[in-house]
């Protein structure tokens, strides 16, 4: 009967927990300001862009494997995006309509960004070199920091 028990209480704690998919997106719905840039360029010295008006408004369905839309908010341009999370690999993959015309602090013209998640209001996306279209420089260790704002 011991057994019993410890089995079902095993159980119970087992069902009530978050898989790690969803502790790793939770709380991701909503508007994100891009808070910090930073990149490489093509001498090795490193830039920071942290006056940045860019902003994400993420939307996730139930299944975080379908492809959901999202807005990407440059200056005064809105761009719709689509993108699809990969919980297997913690990564993003943007999909904008025209990434040749991007500006350096839209993220994007790569599509798949690595994900960290720091806390409930800041995560960051990374990707080892990005291609800027506008002024044809190569960039090394992207990364952008954006906190949560609603």
């Amino acid at each position: 009967m011991k057994n019993l028990y410890a089995i079902l209480i095993i159980l119970c704690s087992l069902c009530s927990c978050k898989d790690e998919t969803e502790r790793l997106y939770e709380n991701m719905e909503g508007t994100w300001k891009l808070s910090r840039m930073e990149y490489q360029d093509s001498t090795g010295v490193l830039k920071v862009i942290e006056d940045s008006k860019t902003m994400l408004i993420f939307s996730f369905n139930n299944d975080l494997m379908i492809t959901s839309t999202g807005q990407q908010i440059i200056g005064n341009d809105t761009i719709d995006f689509g993108y699809r999370v990969s919980p297997d690999d913690a990564n993003f993959l943007f999909k904008l309509p025209d990434i040749k015309k991007m500006p350096i602090d839209a993220i994007g013209r790569v599509q798949v960004y690595d994900f960290h998640k720091i806390n409930k209001k800041k995560v960051e996306f990374s990707i080892s070199q990005e291609y800027d279209y506008i002024t044809g420089g190569l960039y090394q260790n992207v990364l952008y920091q954006f906190t949560k704002v609603k």
